[in-house]
């Protein structure tokens, strides 16, 4: 986290710190602060799962913390520069529109939609019968 937002060195720095990613500053430099957060507020860390941020735009900062595993945080990536609807998982195809969503190695094709705005509540609605409780933006 701190090498991703505050090292423009680090690989990762581009898409963290480059694009305004910040962290909590108490957090900079009291890792005990830091720690003591995520121990009253989320708990030990679940099997199989990392620190990720609720709002992928949003900061490393009390209140956009979770734990979640790999499956939901790619969910939560920002949405590919080669797509150019807007909405994660929605691709325009001539007039019309389809949405897809990978779990667990596997592709789930959900159809072929007449709008963007279609297609992503399909999106939301696969997206939240694979992982429960999922927030799901453009």
């Amino acid at each position: 986290m701190l090498q991703r937002c505050l090292n423009p060195k680090n690989t990762e720095y581009k898409n963290y710190g480059g694009r305004g990613i910040t962290i909590y500053p108490p957090w900079i430099d009291d890792y005990v602060a830091f720690r003591d957060y995520i121990n009253q507020n989320l708990g030990p860390c679940p099997k199989d799962q990392t620190l990720d941020r609720i709002n992928n735009d949003g900061n490393y900062e009390p209140g956009n913390l979770h734990w979640a595993p790999q499956s939901v945080q790619r969910l939560n990536a920002r949405t590919p520069k080669l797509n150019q609807t807007s909405f994660k998982g929605v691709y325009q195809r001539g007039q019309q529109c389809t949405a897809s969503i990978s779990h667990n190695n596997k592709t789930f094709h959900l159809g072929t939609f007449n709008t963007p705005e279609e297609a992503h509540t399909a999106y939301c609605k696969k997206a939240k019968e694979l992982h429960g409780k999922f927030f799901c933006a453009g």
